[in-house]
Formats: C-alpha cells, structure tokens, sequence
C-alpha cells in the first residue's frame, strides 16, 4: 500500500511524514485489494478449520488460533491504511536504524530460552512470542534495496564505451566493489546471527532476498548472472560435502522420495495431500490436522487445504497468489522510483514458505506425541500438488 497508491513525488520537494494526497484509487490497486481480501477471508476460514481441534485440545479453547489471527488481519488492514499516506522518502531515511535494531533484536533472541532447540524466537513473559527473522527479512529488502537504488553508474552498464572509459579495473571495481560487495556487506552479520540459533531455512531465504535485489537491479551485470548460474552447477558438490555439520545434513536428509527417511512432518503432510483426491474429504473433515500433522495452524495449514478441498481447492488457493503477486509486480513496476520497485518485487520470497509443505524444501524435525507413533492414521496415497 505504501507503492500502490503512491504519486510520483518531487525529488526536490520536502520529505513529509504523511501525505495528505497519496495518490488515486486505480482500477489496478482496486483488484489487488480485492485478491488480497479473498485471500484473507479463505485463510481465516480455513485456519478456524484447521486449528479448532489444537486450539481445544491444548489452549482449551477452540477459538485460540481464530480469534488472535483475527485481530491481527484487522491490525494490518490499518497498518496498511496508514502506511499508504506515508512518504516513502522519510520511510527511507530510516533503513539503517532498522538494520541496527534488527541485529539488536537478533542478539537478543539467542539468550532467550530455546524452543524445539532452536532459539529463534523472542519470548518476553505476558507478550505474544515475535520470530525475528521475520523483521529481519522485511528489514533487508528495504535496505539492500536502498543500497542498490543508490549505486552509482556513472556509464550505460554493458556497453562498450563504457568499459573503455573506465578501463578494466575500473570496470571491475565498479561491478564487483561498488555494485556487489558493498551492498552485501550489512547480510554478513545477519547469516552469522542466524547460524548461531541455528535457522538454516532463515540464511536461504535471507541470501536468496538480497540476491534476488541485486539481480533485479542489475548489481554487477555479467557478473552477477554468471555467479548465479555457476552456484547453480555447484550446488550438488557443495551440498555431498555437508557432512560435516549433522544439523544441516539432518535438514537435507529430508529431500528423498523414501518415506523411510523423511522427517515425519514432511511425511504427514503427503499424507493430507494425497487423502484430499480432486474435491477434498470436505471444509472440516481433515483427519491429519487431530494432532497428526505437526504445526497445522501455520506452516502446514496448506496441506489441511489440500486434504479438506482437495487439488481442485490447492488450485485455487495457488491461482489467487499468482494473481496477487502478479498485480503487485504490476504496481511495482509502475512505482514512483527504483527504490520502490525493487521493495515491490521482492515480496515474491512469501511464496518460499508454501514449498515446504509439498516436500521440495526441508523442514526442522518436530515431532509430536500423536506424530511420533510408529503408525499412521492410513496409508494414503501421495501426491504433490
């Protein structure tokens, strides 16, 4: 909402906090509020489908998970609201406070006490639980964003007058200095912070943030794309020499097609998949999500969608993303400067979480009492969506 709305300020006009003008209501900003509404409305039915029975069993109150998600979709309606008012230019001003605050709050997370053996929540007694790196995430891209906008290009970026002009050192300097390692220096004390809890999926998603930045950017031209390309091919002998450290290869030890050894959230969440058919087992009518599956009330709430509506409802859940992400690049693209562009598209990193429901990306080990038995509700057939 801060971009959609947004008029194409005077660069040399005073930074004020509000605007009283934002800008219009285009037919573009309309039609992604509305996917962004129905998206909303179908989550909160289906996570009251998928939470009633943990929210009794272990809250005592099947309301739990509903009525706390509830108020926060209401809370970040208005944060929206107000923030589309805000001048970019003054939300800018800020970004390296943030990034302290951040690394701050990040710090303090690894003297919290551990949860699953793993410190990476921030837990204050009387005060909802915060997972940092959900901040830390958002922080980045306004950072690493402000970092590339600002880069200087003092010649057209591939052209060979340009190279002339500077020379190959010169060239180089600025491709690898100026465009690349400059902006990636603030990651480095992040990856380190996140190791230490340890959030190995946090450092992918993090690294893949900036990258991405960079590479919609044009950071580094040649460079960076044949970087891209060569960590590619590398990927395979980098991952057959991660023995050495268990946790990581506890993590890649979930990528196989033998049920033996996936992890047994990975392995009950094929199992609602497969269950679901083409039409589902009908809104309510998991049988995963009765203490089976691990984590249903957020991570995993996409394979009780798959379960209860089947691939024809996984279908429509995905197409209503692809629409939302597709008019939000499209009000990026049309925003008011370069800074603003890349912080729009760079929302796509949201899509990495509903990977880990289908199997291609790992999940940490979790295991529950009703999980942990060596037997399953049934043997469902598997199938990804």
């Amino acid at each position: 909402m801060a971009v959609a709305r947004r008029r194409h300020p005077d660069p040399a006009g005073p930074v004020v906090v509000f605007q009283r003008d934002p800008g219009p209501w285009t037919p573009l900003t309309i039609g992604w509020l509305a996917t962004l509404g129905l998206i909303v409305i179908f989550g909160l039915v289906m996570l009251f489908s998928a939470s009633y029975t943990t929210g009794y069993l272990r809250m005592g109150d099947s309301y739990h998970y509903i009525k706390s998600q509830a108020l926060y979709a209401l809370i970040g309606v208005g944060v929206m609201a107000v923030f589309s008012y805000f001048d970019l230019r003054f939300i800018r001003k800020f970004v390296w406070a943030g990034y302290i605050v951040s690394l701050l709050l990040l710090v303090a997370v690894l003297f919290c006490e551990p949860l699953n053996g793993c410190r990476r929540w921030l837990n204050i007694k009387g005060l909802p639980t915060l997972q940092v790196s959900e901040l830390v995430k958002f922080e980045m891209i306004l950072l690493t964003a402000h970092l590339a906008s600002r880069t200087p290009h003092p010649v057209l970026r591939g052209s060979p007058e340009g190279r002339a002009g500077l020379g190959f050192g010169g060239w180089l300097y600025q491709k690898l200095v100026r465009e690349l390692a400059l902006p990636l220096l603030p990651l480095l004390p992040v990856v380190v912070l996140l190791a230490l809890e340890p959030h190995m999926s946090g450092i992918v998603l993090m690294c893949a943030i900036v990258g991405s930045i960079l590479l919609l950017n044009g950071s580094g031209g040649i460079l960076t794309y044949g970087g891209a390309f060569a960590a590619i091919f590398m990927l395979e002998t980098l991952l057959s020499h991660i023995d050495a450290i268990p946790y990581l290869q506890d993590r890649l030890d979930g990528w196989t097609k033998d049920l033996d050894q996936m992890t047994d959230q990975t392995l009950q969440s094929l199992y609602a998949i497969g269950s679901g058919g083409l039409t589902g087992l009908g809104l309510g009518n998991s049988v995963e999500k009765q203490l089976w599956l691990p984590e249903c009330t957020n991570d995993f709430i996409f394979s009780v969608v798959c379960e209860e509506l089947g691939f024809v409802g996984a279908v429509v859940v995905i197409l209503l993303f692809v629409l939302f992400l597709i008019q939000g690049f499209l009000i990026a693209f049309q925003a008011a400067d370069r800074f603003s562009t890349l912080v729009g598209w760079a929302s796509w990193r949201r899509w990495a979480g509903r990977c880990s429901a289908t199997w291609p990306s790992s999940r940490t080990p979790c295991p529950t009492p009703a999980s942990a038995c060596p037997s399953s509700p049934r043997a469902a057939p598997v199938c990804c969506c």
